[in-house]
């Protein structure tokens, strides 16, 4: 409150409190109050900025990673930019070093890769003296160190690493521990299956989500929890850091091999509430199949191939399916007994024999 009375040229009264005299100081006025990046001075800003009021006629706009939790707060979040908002900042800034860029095919694709994230488009923008937007999105597994400001910038916005760590040095230990941890799915998860895999408690999952580090949205399956590709990266590297990635992956692909398993009678059935629930984990089924696989976890590999193989032939998907079919023939499949190799060794099959290779198909059902 200091700063803000030394900046509103209020002085502090003998026997009366700082907040008391700004409030008397703004009162009866039409004032904006600006407090910019508080996330951290919480919680102790947000006695202060309580006691300040503010009085009738005088808003404080505050901006923070984290909501304030005090009576009478307005939550408005800030979203990443919309695509095309995203597209023009990029060549604004692009062309603030170089007038005559022209940027090519690749400048949507970058941008949605960076989440639109104004910052990142930013930084990316600052890289095109070097690189083309098609060359960016090549390198782009290295974001978090590859994009830098100039010099004069805050020091926690130089990279994307930078501005990431600030905001995950905040965290209590719980918090980086959770953070850490749901970097294992891909393309979002549900509560419970954060609670099983990783832990999750419902106050430690909301801080995250006042921190603006993981998203919520709704679906006709219900409430789904998913981090920025940017931010997942960081956690991730976090989550190795941390000697965690192994077991918390293993977990992950059991799970979800185990899913599959339970989904497969009725995906068969053409059952539409079914599909849909592939439809939104495919992304972590195909994440721990590529972990099974490169692994040397079989069984659950022929799990997740066995139940997903139908799904795959009737989305047109049969490329991708015969892809992950050929890794399997290679994997360690031949360790396991025969039993254990059935149910992988079937969906193989089906698989080869709907693209291209019933000579193989029909091998593997002679064997089964």
């Amino acid at each position: 409150l200091s700063v803000v009375a030394q900046t509103l040229e209020v002085q502090e009264e003998p026997g009366s409190r700082l907040g008391d005299s700004l409030a008397a100081a703004l009162a009866g006025k039409r004032a904006l109050v600006l407090l910019d990046n508080v996330e951290h001075l919480l919680p102790h800003a947000t006695d202060e900025i309580a006691a300040l009021g503010p009085p009738p006629g005088c808003v404080a706009l505050v901006t923070s990673r984290e909501r304030l939790q005090v009576q009478g707060e307005q939550v408005y979040p800030v979203p990443t930019l919309e695509e095309s908002d995203g597209i023009e900042l990029f060549f604004a800034r692009a062309r603030a070093l170089d007038p005559a860029f022209a940027g090519d095919g690749a400048v949507a694709q970058l941008c949605a890769r960076l989440d639109n994230l104004p910052l990142a488009l930013e930084l990316a923008a600052a890289r095109t003296v070097v690189f083309s937007p098609g060359e960016l999105l090549e390198r782009l597994t290295h974001r978090l160190d590859l994009l830098k400001a100039g010099r004069h910038a805050d020091p926690r916005q130089q990279t994307l690493r930078a501005t990431i760590e600030w905001s995950y040095d905040l965290l209590d230990e719980e918090e980086q521990r959770l953070f850490r941890s749901v970097s294992v799915f891909v393309g979002g998860w549900t509560y419970e299956t954060a609670e099983e895999i990783c832990d999750a408690d419902p106050d430690t999952l909301q801080s995250l989500l006042d921190k603006s580090l993981i998203r919520r949205r709704d679906t006709e399956l219900g409430s789904r929890y998913w981090m920025l590709e940017t931010i997942r990266e960081y956690a991730g590297e976090r989550l190795d850091e941390a000697g965690e990635a192994e077991d918390l992956s293993h977990a992950h692909a059991a799970h979800y091999a185990q899913q599959a398993v339970e989904l497969y009678p009725s995906l068969r059935e053409y059952a539409p509430k079914t599909a849909a629930i592939v439809r939104e984990e495919l992304g972590n089924m195909r994440a721990a199949l590529d972990f099974a696989l490169g692994r040397d976890h079989p069984v659950i590999a022929g799990d997740l191939i066995h139940c997903l193989w139908f799904y795959w032939l009737t989305r047109g998907s049969g490329r991708e399916a015969a892809g992950w079919a050929r890794r399997y023939l290679d994997s360690a499949r031949e360790r396991l007994s025969p039993v254990e190799r059935l149910p992988g060794d079937s969906g193989v099959a089906e698989i080869l024999r709907f693209t291209g290779d019933p000579d193989t198909a029909a091998t593997l059902k002679r064997e089964l």
